[in-house]
């Protein structure tokens, strides 16, 4: 009646039109919260509206998945709170009030997103319910819950029941006896086949259960030819294990699995036993195949006779191309499997089980696309050469991204093979008869810098923005494009070396290593003799470092463990004295997913990120140690607040004054450790968090650089263009042999703390990215719960009294901290 239309239509398009238009009162009558673990009722509504009902009603395209589902659900949300006819004119404020997961850097866990998918459902089905019983009470003609021929079939079948002795009905009788006793003989024979076929099964299941526990174990021991080996021959054994399993189950699986979804306990991992079986055989395949490519590749750099370069091992990553290929086939078979499984329904065991894989399928899928695109990234593509832009930092005179610019590399690689390389000093890349854009008020106003120049566009804290500004500000002085920007430190330096060996450095009679390496250009910085000789440069026990590693890495690899070099690569990355930023799509996808791009990222929970920036013309990050307390207060869960607390010392002897660039220190070629520390600190949090007090300094007037005005104790509200993150900032100074103490207090979104309400089970999340450069900065946590919570659950080693939780870490690198905690 509402829509004639759809009486030219058929039943089926009728009633999904009918379903549509009641999915409307589905939809919740307040803004969403934004967060992907909040806002379970919109999430619910948001996941169905975008799998089904906006490409039925709006004619959308349908999502080829869960994951791609979730990418659509703000526009599904605003296709139905709006239509289709007013998306073009929406306002930002529209659009950002209705947005639920797109500040979401990453895609929510399949898990989640099943949950939602489950619960809207449900929502839908209370609706439709409701409306049912609407309808049978204003058209009581209408019968919902019989029809009314199966009333006359009835009423036929009461008549024919009277007339039992009839002829008819005696051959009738004797039929069902007949059948009935040839059903008992199927049921007998079908339960001695179920009671062989089951122990056939368990033996089988055990076998499998076995193999993971040898696969765990496996893992545990150190990476050698054995545990290859090992790894091989367990691998074919899962392999056989599992189709064995599979062969004996799956065709009974596949039909009569969805049937039993009724059994309790283990319904859902009945139903869904046939997909697992197929995942877990794609997976294994795609383990074998790889493990068949690492095996010569590992054979190969371990043969001591054969010369390795960089260029052979590229070209072994370019020649495993077609078997890499076919893993990456079998592994997303098995993780489109993964994203249809709703894990949160299935039985304990089996829900550990898939819980246990998914970092390693996560691990495995990072890895399969990293020795995919080495090759290009190497310059071993249709693309050619790659011209990479290496930033070296120095940690002490400490920047957002790892340490003050002091000079940059060139490098050009193609077929994996170095066939260029320059080095230039940060100080030598301005051209000044071109415009250079302003600098940020601070670098303006404490450190008398009017522009931005290359060596200053570390600036920022977010990697990309700085990547971006290095590439701007190196076209100045250069005609060619870059393929990507890295960035190290002098922990990095340190870590190489102590992979590849010392190396011999022009100017020094001494081998370079991993001990001595930073003293060494701390040293060099001030020449020996006086007056400086004519060619002297600061810079070039740098230059000569760079030329004698970038030697040895391009040139032999004989006495160098390339395993230990990943696994310290590796480490640099996740310590942050190594950033990446390339110019290649997939690339950075990768990165952006391993979280070795720079990017801040605050997630769903609680958030801190602390970034000193040196204003003060010296290297005394040297001799300065920073500690952090955090206190959380859930006394009141929807009222949260915290307290942060930054300690900073500063070592350096002696007595000095606090002015910011004496005239002794512009005559003074020594390196400039043992001064003030002048700091621009900024704190990172989420984007709702408030401040609420604060301690900042103020800078007399007589520090300064240049005469001006004191710096009143103020702490500045920033904007810097990241994604769900506020930014507070202050200026400081440590005085030689002080400490500086500086405390902030924040209002925090209720969101950081996620309940359930039926189980009253709560969870609060706090992740402390660290700054690039920095060292294992001590940090505790304390969290402060309502009185009568009970403490399940703690991530990491805690002290735990009463309802109040401490955990004591460091920030080698980011820490996350989750606490668990039921309700009375």
């Amino acid at each position: 009646s509402n829509n004639p239309a759809l009486h030219q239509r058929n039943p089926g398009y009728q009633l999904a039109a009918a379903v549509s238009d009641l999915f409307l009162k589905a939809m919740p009558s307040v803004y969403p919260r934004q967060g992907i673990r909040l806002d379970t009722r919109w999430g619910a509504f948001g996941i169905l509206a975008s799998l089904y009902f906006t490409p039925f009603v709006f004619g959308m395209p349908h999502p080829d998945s869960l994951r791609d589902a979730w990418g659509k659900i703000d526009q599904a949300i605003l296709l139905f709170r709006f239509g289709k006819e007013r998306m073009a004119s929406l306002s930002q404020e529209d659009i950002e009030q209705y947005k639920l997961v797109g500040n979401e850097m990453h895609v929510s866990p399949i898990s989640t997103i099943s949950d939602w998918k489950r619960k809207g459902i449900k929502q839908l089905a209370d609706v439709i319910t409701e409306q049912e019983r609407y309808l049978s009470q204003i058209a009581p003609g209408l019968s919902v819950g019989r029809s009314s021929k199966s009333d006359s079939l009835r009423s036929e079948s009461g008549k024919k029941e009277g007339d039992r002795f009839s002829e008819k009905s005696i051959r009738s009788r004797i039929g069902r006896l007949w059948i009935s006793a040839l059903i008992g003989l199927v049921l007998i024979a079908g339960l001695i086949f179920g009671g062989v076929k089951a122990y056939r099964v368990y033996k089988l299941v055990d076998l499998v259960r076995g193999d993971l526990s040898q696969v765990q174990n496996l893992v545990a021991q150190p990476y050698d030819k054995v545990k290859i080996q090992n790894t091989v021959e367990l691998l074919d054994k899962v392999a056989q294990d599992i189709h064995n399993l599979e062969s004996e189950t799956s065709p009974y699986l596949r039909i009569l699995g969805p049937l039993l979804k009724w059994v309790p306990e283990y319904g859902e991992d009945i139903a869904a036993g046939a997909d697992i079986l197929d995942m877990a055989d794609r997976i294994v395949t795609s383990l074998q195949i790889v493990y068949q490519v690492g095996d010569p590749l590992y054979e190969t750099l371990q043969t001591d006779h054969v010369s390795l370069d960089s260029g052979h091992i590229t070209m072994l990553f370019v020649q495993a191309q077609p078997q890499l290929a076919q893993a990456r086939q079998e592994l997303d078979s098995a993780l489109e499997i993964w994203e249809k499984l709703n894990i949160e329904d299935f039985s304990a065991p089996t829900k550990a089980i898939l819980y246990e894989i998914e970092h390693p399928l996560h691990l495995l899928d990072s890895g399969l696309s990293i020795a995919e695109t080495l090759p290009k990234l190497l310059g071993a593509s249709s693309e050619g050469p790659k011209t990479y832009l290496i930033l070296l930092q120095n940690e002490d005179e400490l920047r957002p991204t790892g340490g003050f610019i002091t000079a940059i590399i060139k490098v050009i690689v193609k077929d994996g093979n170095l066939i260029g390389f320059e080095f230039e000093a940060s100080e030598n890349q301005e051209d000044w008869s071109l415009p250079y854009p302003d600098a940020p008020w601070q670098l303006r106003q404490y450190m008398n810098s009017p522009v931005i120049v290359l060596r200053d566009a570390n600036w920022f804290t977010d990697f990309a923005t700085t990547a971006s500004w290095v590439e701007y500000l190196y076209a100045y002085t250069h005609q060619h494009s870059l393929d990507g920007i890295i960035a190290i430190d002098q922990q990095f330096l340190v870590a190489l070396l102590n992979v590849i060996g010392p190396v011999n450095v022009e100017g020094s009679s001494d081998p370079i290593s991993g001990s001595n390496v930073i003293e060494f250009m701390r040293a060099e910085k001030t020449p020996e003799v006086q007056p400086q000789p004519q060619n002297w440069s600061r810079k070039s026990s740098i230059k000569n470092i760079s030329v004698a590693i970038i030697n040895k890495l391009f040139s032999s690899l004989n006495d160098v463990n390339v395993l230990a070099m990943v696994e310290m690569v590796v480490r640099m990355l996740n310590e942050r004295h190594l950033l990446l930023q390339i110019d290649d799509p997939q690339t950075s996808s990768i990165l952006a997913d391993l979280d070795w791009d720079g990017g801040i990222r605050p997630g769903s929970g609680d958030f801190i990120m602390l970034v000193d920036t040196n204003v003060g013309f010296n290297k005394v990050n040297a001799a300065v140690t920073s500690s952090i307390n955090y206190d959380v207060n859930l006394t009141q869960l929807n009222q949260p607040t915290s307290a942060l607390t930054l300690t900073q010392t500063n070592h350096s002897p002696g007595t000095q004054s606090c002015a910011q660039y004496e005239k002794h220190k512009l005559e003074d070629s020594r390196y400039p450790i043992n001064y003030c520390y002048w700091n621009y600190l900024r704190v990172y949090v989420t984007g709702e968090t408030q401040i609420t007090d604060a301690t900042p300094q103020q800078i007399p007037a007589t520090w300064w650089l240049i005469p001006q005005k004191a710096v009143p104790a103020r702490v500045d509200r920033l904007d810097e263009n990241i994604l769900g993150v506020q930014v507070y900032g202050t200026l400081m100074a440590v005085p030689v042999g002080q400490t500086n103490v500086t405390r902030f207090g924040f209002a925090l979104p209720a969101r950081v703390v996620s309940c359930e309400p039926e189980t009253k089970q709560c969870t609060y999340t706090l992740k402390i990215k660290k700054q690039p450069g920095t060292g294992a900065i001590p940090a505790k946590v304390r969290v402060y719960l309502p009185g009568a919570a009970h403490v399940e659950l703690v991530n990491l080693t805690a002290t735990i009294e009463d309802s109040n939780v401490m955990v004591e870490t460091s920030l080698r690198d980011d820490v996350i901290v989750t606490v668990v905690f039921a309700l009375p």
